[in-house]
């Protein structure tokens, strides 16, 4: 196990045990390049890490690079700890010493303080007993490493405990002493050399980190430069982008506009057109309503027939005896209340299986909806693509055939109230509508379903932008106890029965029985050919399978 350390330019390895402290190694890589260890710190991944952790505790991986960089003065000043010195056979002993001392200034301090010989022990037999401390399962156990190892160079901060133990040597105290202090004065000597060494290359170590600071501004500032270059040359081509995709839309923005002026101008004529056609369907109306007060039966215009005939809410011709109550229209909106079928059951319809075979008139029909979607310009299977604008613009042209809005709003008592509005018209003129003509006001929502909406009384959405064209129906909702009927009496004295589905009609000569309209014969012009009943497929089917090939026949 092993990690690096970078110091400035310069990359070394230094060999890791699980207890060697990140101070050991740090002080070690340090010691070997020429700089003190005590005045630099470690990070990691732009984190700085306690170097008095040890390499097991610190969470570091095999092969990690460690940046080391110059402590603050304020942290390369020595710091008061607090060491406990665990004495073999004397007990602990407390003593506060600055971190930047060694161990063998720790024993010096503790020999002085509580009268011990912890130096220069002599064992019975007179010979020497070495002083051996143990920090975090590392033994120093020579005086040599001993005066070497610093507090600092341990990680120890704060306050730690050492273990003191002596060693019996074979040599006589006298001799083991003259040679530590033999070996003490080379030591001094060798250390005297390495700080003249370390002066004389001093400046030059400073002009090299000087060289490497500068070649890395330089390279910061040519990647920076770089990226200028790349950013400006990227928004120029984003601009001629922008440019082209302007000139290639040009023809589409202009002839968006064109038709959008177009539309405005055919709205307001047709919001002109639509109130007078209201204007005369209202006396119309009128006088409808008067001739079924006095009994009378007015002939109606063709005008009428011709409206009535086209309207959504037409009723389809029943040869019923008592045709149902008209109901009046009022007001600009045109207000009409309907009261629920009593004699419309779905599950009394009956449709013969003719209904859902397929005609030649069918065929045609396809045909020529698939051939008008070709030659539709704005559909998908005219070209590979529709733009939105293009989608847009068909839907603007879909939506101008519909000159109005008609809404029923269904209460809970399966009453109905019709209104007509403008497609332009925001919905809040619905609300309004509604409390026109509800008996008990405000206290009420509207929703529609599915999935159950509730309508904001106060969006400005009109009746196209919602997709409420050409009709929508809605449901009342109280906020209050209401009792029926809902609506007001102008209204309710005379509710017209809501006419069942166009497709179908009443039968008097079968109870009321509902059923369904004959279809209509095909055209001479296509051949009967294009449709084959499923009783001559049939018996094509059986033909062509009642004799078995040659080499299926038994014994073959």
């Amino acid at each position: 196990m092993s990690l690096s350390f970078q110091l400035g330019s310069r990359k070394h390895k230094h060999a890791m045990s699980p207890n060697t402290t990140l101070q050991e190694a740090l002080v070690s890589v340090c010691r070997a390049n020429g700089f003190e260890g005590s005045r630099y710190g470690v990070k990691f991944r732009g984190k700085t890490l306690d170097t008095s952790l040890t390499y097991r505790l610190s969470g570091l991986g095999a092969n990690s690079t460690l940046e080391a960089f110059l402590l603050p003065k304020t942290a390369q000043t020595a710091q008061e700890v607090r060491i406990a010195l665990q004495v073999e056979g004397e007990g602990r002993k407390v003593l506060k010493i600055l971190d930047n001392l060694s161990l063998w200034d720790i024993l010096t301090a503790a020999q002085e303080q509580h009268s011990l010989e912890l130096i220069a022990r002599a064992s019975p037999k007179g010979t020497y007993m070495q002083p051996s401390i143990t920090y975090t399962s590392k033994e120093i156990n020579t005086n040599a490493e001993l005066r070497s190892t610093a507090l600092r160079s341990l990680g120890i901060q704060g306050s730690a405990v050492l273990r003191l133990r002596f060693v019996n040597t074979e040599q006589s105290i006298e001799d083991f002493l003259q040679a530590d202090a033999l070996l003490v004065s080379k030591e001094t000597e060798k250390q005297t050399e390495s700080n003249a060494e370390f002066e004389k290359t001093k400046e030059a170590r400073l002009n090299a980190i000087e060289v490497d600071k500068s070649r890395e501004k330089a390279a910061r500032e040519r990647q920076e430069a770089r990226l200028v270059a790349e950013r400006k040359a990227e928004a120029e081509r984003l601009a001629r982008l922008a440019k082209e995709v302007q000139v290639a839309d040009a023809a589409a923005v202009v002839e968006l506009e064109t038709n959008r002026i177009r539309q405005e101008r055919k709205e307001q004529q047709l919001q002109q057109e639509f109130k007078r056609a209201r204007e005369d369907s209202e006396n119309e109306t009128s006088t409808a309503y008067k001739a079924s007060r006095t009994g009378a039966s007015p002939s109606p215009s063709p005008s009428t027939q011709s409206t009535s005939s086209t309207s959504l809410l037409s009723t389809p011709s029943t040869p019923s005896s008592s045709p149902s109550p008209v109901s009046p229209r009022l007001g600009d909106r045109e207000a009409q209340a309907f009261a629920p079928t009593a004699n419309f059951n779905i599950s009394q319809i009956v449709v013969p299986e003719s209904f859902y075979e397929t005609t030649a008139e069918d065929l045609q029909r396809n045909a020529a909806i698939k051939r008008q979607k070709k030659n539709d310009p704005t559909s998908g299977e005219a070209q590979g693509f529709v733009t939105k604008r293009q989608r847009e613009l068909a839907r603007m042209k879909k939506l101008n055939k519909f000159k109005r809005c008609i809404v029923r709003i269904r209460f809970p008592d399966r009453t109905m109230l019709e209104g007509r509005f403008l497609p332009l018209e925001p919905l809040g003129h619905i609300f309004e509508f509604v409390e026109k003509y509800i008996r008990e006001k405000g206290g009420f929502y509207l929703y529609t379903t599915p999935p159950r909406q509730e309508l904001d009384r106060s969006s400005t959405k009109t009746m196209r932008d919602l997709g409420y064209l050409p009709a929508v129906l809605m449901h009342f909702g109280s906020q209050v106890d209401r009792v029926s009927p809902f609506m007001v009496p102008s209204l309710t004295d005379s509710l017209a029965e809501l006419p069942p589905p166009a497709l179908f009609s009443y039968d008097s000569r079968s109870s009321n029985q509902i059923v369904a309209p004959a279809q209509p014969t095909p055209t001479p012009s296509v051949k009967p050919s294009l449709k084959e009943s499923s009783a001559q497929k049939t018996e094509k089917e059986k033909k062509a399978f009642t004799k078995p090939p040659s080499w299926l026949r038994l014994g073959k």
